[in-house]
């Protein structure tokens, strides 16, 4: 429960971080070459899908997670085409935020099986045939 309290908490303040990023103006600080922009969205979006992913209580969640930020880091990547303030859309990059989501969810669902595994399958048939009426 704390756990997901604190994933739950990082995750809602973590869109306004990469809204804020993403939207502003041509950063005056050097970011090196362009692969690495794409690498920070990676990493951004990956973050953002593990924050979401581990917060929720069933893995079908993740359907709904994936769905929502895929939405959201195309629309991101839209209204940087679309603001006239130095940013431009890139494909490339709503590919990172893409293959980023996949990876947050693929860790999100290694942690949670760490943590909380699932019964063998012996104790899984005993537990389900002890709650038939």
């Amino acid at each position: 429960p704390r756990l997901r309290a604190g994933l739950l908490l990082a995750a809602a303040v973590a869109p306004a971080a990469v809204s804020s990023r993403s939207l502003s103006g041509t950063p005056t600080i050097p970011v090196g070459p362009k692969l690495d922009d794409k690498v920070n969205h990676f990493i951004a979006y990956a973050t953002l899908a593990f924050l979401f992913a581990g917060s929720q209580k069933r893995p079908v969640a993740y359907v709904l997670t994936a769905a929502v930020l895929v939405i959201y880091g195309v629309g991101i990547e839209a209204a940087q085409g679309l603001m006239g303030q130095g940013r431009e859309a890139s494909f490339w990059e709503a590919v990172a935020n893409c293959l980023g989501i996949a990876a947050g969810l693929l860790a999100s669902r290694i942690m949670r099986a760490w943590i909380f595994p699932e019964p063998s399958g012996a104790a899984r048939s005993k537990s389900s045939a002890t709650r038939r009426p």
